[in-house]
């Protein structure tokens, strides 16, 4: 039998924010940084998501909240993390 391992150099990072006390909020976006290159994902009107980020750099995140006409909101404050290389590998067969 063929064996097959896997090791992916991404590590998903969850974000879980409290909803906006505005009325008029219809959506989130989740603003993502590694100093390098700036990410925006759109993820609607939910309060959490899963970000896939690469492990041993420091990632830098923050949200908006935006009404129906696109307006958006100050940025939440920022948090950081910088996820470890996993040390188990996993082998299906």
């Amino acid at each position: 039998m063929a064996w097959l391992r896997k090791l992916l150099p991404w590590f998903f990072v969850i974000l879980i924010w409290d909803a906006s006390p505005s009325e008029t909020v219809t959506g989130y976006k989740i603003y993502y940084t590694d100093h390098v290159d700036t990410y925006i994902v759109d993820v609607g009107d939910v309060l959490t998501t899963e970000i896939d980020v690469r492990f041993g750099i420091d990632w830098y995140f923050y949200a908006t909240a935006y009404d129906a006409a696109g307006n958006e909101s100050e940025p939440s404050n920022t948090v950081d993390t910088k996820p470890k290389k996993p040390t188990l590998w996993h082998e299906v067969r």
